[in-house]
C-alpha cells in the first residue's frame, strides 16, 4: 500500500538523520516491524477477549486498562509512577518486541504497550493515545512534553536536513 511504503521511507529518513521519533498505536506498530518484530493480528482472539484493547465504543478518552512502567525506562521517568492507566482502540498488538527495544509499558497480560530502542535514545513508541486523553487526564501531557524536549536538543545539532517527501507530492 502506498501509504506503508512511504511511512517506511520517512522512518528510515528519520532514522539515518538521528530524529526523535514517537510512535504512537500504529506508529508503535510500524517500528516494532521495522526493527524486526512481529504483530498479533487479532488480539481478541488471541487473548480470548481477557482485556478491552479495542474500545472505541467507550469514547477515545476512556481509561481502559493500566499498564505497568518498568523502573529505568523513559516512560517511568516521564510520567513519575509505576502504573498508568490508559484508552486502548487497537485490535492489533505486539507478538514479538523487536531485538532492539526493550520494553518501556506492559499490560497485565504481558502484552508491550510501550517501548524505548536500546541505543537510540530518541525512538519511543506506546500503543495507546496519549494525545487523546490529554484533555481528560493532564498526566498524559507529559509524554509529549519529554519527546518536544527531545526534539529541542535535536534542533540545536548542527543541520540542517531536508525532509523526504511522498513521491508525486508538491512539498
Amino acid at each position: 500500500e502506498r501509504r506503508d511504503r512511504y511511512e517506511w521511507a520517512l522512518l528510515h529518513a528519520a532514522l539515518d538523520r538521528g530524529i526523535p521519533i514517537l510512535g504512537i498505536c500504529r506508529g508503535f506498530q510500524l517500528l516494532n516491524v521495522y526493527f524486526g518484530g512481529t504483530l498479533h493480528q487479532d488480539l481478541a482472539a488471541y487473548y480470548s477477549g481477557e482485556i478491552p484493547h479495542f474500545s472505541a465504543h467507550l469514547g477515545r478518552e476512556a481509561l481502559v486498562h493500566e499498564v505497568l512502567l518498568p523502573e529505568g525506562t523513559f516512560l517511568r521517568q516521564c510520567y513519575g509512577t509505576e502504573r498508568l492507566w490508559v484508552n486502548s482502540l487497537h485490535h492489533q498488538g505486539v507478538e514479538i518486541l523487536a531485538p532492539e527495544f526493550l520494553p518501556a509499558a506492559v499490560s497485565r497480560e504481558g502484552l508491550v504497550e510501550g517501548f524505548q530502542h536500546l541505543t537510540a535514545e530518541n525512538v519511543i513508541g506506546v500503543q495507546w493515545h496519549p494525545e487523546m486523553m490529554t484533555e481528560r487526564y493532564p498526566v498524559h501531557r507529559n509524554l509529549f512534553r519529554f519527546f518536544v524536549e527531545k526534539a529541542k536538543k535535536y534542533r540545536a545539532l548542527p543541520g540542517p536536513y531536508p525532509v523526504p517527501t511522498a513521491p508525486g507530492s508538491r512539498c
